[in-house]
Parts: structure tokens; sequence; C-alpha cells
């Protein structure tokens, strides 16, 4: 056998030879790492999929702050209509009915709502909020109450009665100014125990394009407590109050 077959057949041994044992634990341990950076990697993007929608919205905001506001305003308006019929319902023994699910609900006076807030009431706090930024820059504490103080005491005032003249107009009611010296008296005052602190708030502490949110939700939950503590009440004090909710701002 010449030089170069025993150069070949000791090539061809060593091949058929095991992979040494410190050669295999490091491939192991290769595996072994890039399972776990894969399940890292899997687990930052679960977690980051769960904050997606609201990255959406504040991304809509940004894009299209104004009909986003606009269409949140809107559902905001109906769901709280919905809630406070809701209360009202289960404290009222009269409207305790076994007629069907949901049988309290007044669906058309919910979608009212949801147009009144869509189309009036979001679009109005936006344009007065942001003038009132553009005006008074600034969360100082004297900006602050200056805007709490014109929203409360200028804008209100006026936005109150033309979104009652907008409602009454929508339920094809006629109305007069007897109805507003007759519904603002009771309207205001509880507002401004209630929006006047959570306004501050608002104001102080939340970045502009998350204000109409705020005022939205603040609505939201400002409705269900109207509806609840004024149920035992008088039938005119009861109706003003209810409608004086959504439209707090």
């Amino acid at each position: 056998m010449n030089a170069f077959q025993q150069a070949a057949r000791a090539t061809m041994m060593g091949a058929g030879k095991a992979v040494p044992r410190s050669s295999a634990l490091r491939f192991q341990s290769t595996k072994a790492v890039d399972a776990s950076a894969a399940a890292s990697t899997l687990g930052k993007s679960s977690k980051q999929q769960s904050f997606n929608l609201l990255e959406w919205y504040s991304a809509k905001l940004d894009s299209h702050p104004l009909t986003t506001k606009c269409l949140t305003s809107g559902f905001i308006a109906g769901v709280g209509d919905f809630m406070c019929q809701g209360i009202l319902a289960s404290i009222d023994k009269e409207k305790k009915t076994d007629a069907g699910f949901l049988s309290w609900w007044d669906v058309a006076r919910s979608g009212r709502f949801a147009v009144l807030g869509g189309a009036l009431v979001g679009p109005a706090i936006h344009a007065w909020y942001n003038a009132l930024s553009t005006f008074l820059p600034g969360t100082g504490i004297r900006t602050v109450i200056q805007r709490v103080v014109l929203d409360q005491f200028i804008f209100t005032p006026v936005f109150v009665p033309v979104w009652l003249a907008s409602l009454w107009t929508l339920e094809g009611r006629e109305w007069s100014i007897s109805d507003f010296e007759r519904e603002l008296p009771i309207i205001l005052p509880v507002n401004w125990c209630v929006w006047c602190p959570a306004i501050f708030f608002n104001f102080r502490y939340m970045p502009l394009k998350y204000q109409v949110l705020f005022s939205n939700f603040v609505s939201l939950f400002w409705n269900c407590f109207l509806s609840y503590t004024q149920a035992g009440g008088g039938e005119k004090e009861q109706v003003a109050i209810e409608q004086a909710a959504p439209v707090a701002v």
C-alpha cells in the first residue's frame, strides 16, 4: 500500500469516529441559548401586542384628531345614556317588568345622545380646548384656574342651552325660552360642583390630545351618578338632571 492509499484510509477512518463529548455539549448549549432567546422574543412580542390598542388610539389622535374625538364622544355618549336608562330602570319599580331582555332600553334616545355626542359635543370641546391651550398655554396654577373659569362660567352657560335645544329638536319637541329658565337653574349649579374640580385636573395634568377623552369618561360616570341620586326626585328635576349629564364639559 503506497503512501497515498494510507493517507486516504486514515482520512476515512477519522471521518467515522464519534464526535467528542465536549463538542456535543457545546452544540446542545448553543441550541438551549437559541431556544431561550426565541422564547424571550415571543414574550416581548406578546407584551407589546397587549398595548397595541392604546398605541393605535394615540396614533389616531395624532393623525386624525377631530374624527377620532368625534367618534369617541358619540360612542361614550350613547353608552352613557344606555347605562343611565339601566340604572333608572333598576330603581323604578314600574319598569321592573318581565317584558323581555332590555325591554326598558329606549334605543332612539341613546341614538340621539350618540349623534349629539359625535356631531356637537366632540367638535365643540375639541375646538374650545385647543383655543384655550393657544391663548392660555401652560399648566401653571394661575393659568389653569383662568381656563377653568372661562370653561365653566363662559362656555358652559352658552353651550348647555345649545345642547338642550338640539336634543329637543331631535325629539320633535317644541321649546321656548321658558324651558331654559326652568332647566338651567337646576343644571348649572350641580354641574359646577362636579366639573370645576374635574376640569381643573384635566387642564392641569392631562395632555391636550387626551383632554376631550377625559371629559367624555367623566361625563359617563357623572351621568350614571346623577341618574342614581336623582331617581327619587320630582319628575321635572329628574329630567333636567339627566339631560345635564352628557353636556357637562
